[in-house]
């Protein structure tokens, strides 16, 4: 996009049904993003007049991508590039983005899940503590994987050394 009002020159086929926009040569930048955080029009206006690089991993961009009245979030990897007149001024931008919206989606689940687990972990922890019973749990090989207190109270095994060595059934009589 180029001159003063940011009018698209070149958009490839890939870019343009990304944007959901329809045809975008010919159209303003303004146009083609109604509703675009000024902040982010800013950057772009930066880029284009006053020649100054622009690099974004992960920026999140909230529009109404399929013309359908609902806005919604898509992430985006982004580098702005200014574009210069043939007298050496920057006249324009030049975008390339790559979108990376399932990747984050996954990951923020994935974060989520492991967060879940952690929290699921300490209340199992906290529960063990709790009760006035030995708790252990083994892993499917047998190999011990928790004691809580009251085994090593009753073992005279700190909970630590009861990880290895057969310790575990050491301590219950067993061989």
């Amino acid at each position: 996009a180029t001159g003063p009002e940011l009018r698209y020159e070149l958009a490839n086929e890939t870019y343009t049904r990304m944007t959901g926009k329809g045809e975008l040569v010919g159209r303003t930048v303004e146009e083609v993003y109604e509703g675009l955080d000024p902040k982010i029009m800013e950057i772009i206006r930066r880029v284009a007049f006053n020649g100054e690089r622009f690099t974004s991993d992960e920026i999140q961009i909230e529009l109404d991508w399929q013309n359908d009245g609902h806005v919604y979030p898509r992430f985006f990897n982004l580098l702005y590039e200014p574009v210069f007149s043939p007298e050496g001024k920057p006249d324009g931008i030049m975008s390339f983005s790559y979108e990376i919206t399932q990747q984050v989606v996954a990951r923020k689940l994935l974060e989520a899940s492991q967060d879940a687990l952690k929290e699921s972990e300490q209340n199992f922890r906290n529960l063990a503590e709790a009760v006035p019973h030995m708790v252990w749990t083994t892993e499917p090989d047998g190999r011990p994987s928790f004691f809580n207190r009251r085994w090593a109270d009753y073992t005279g095994v700190a909970p630590q050394e009861g990880f290895g060595g057969g310790l575990l059934g050491q301590a219950l009589g067993r061989p």
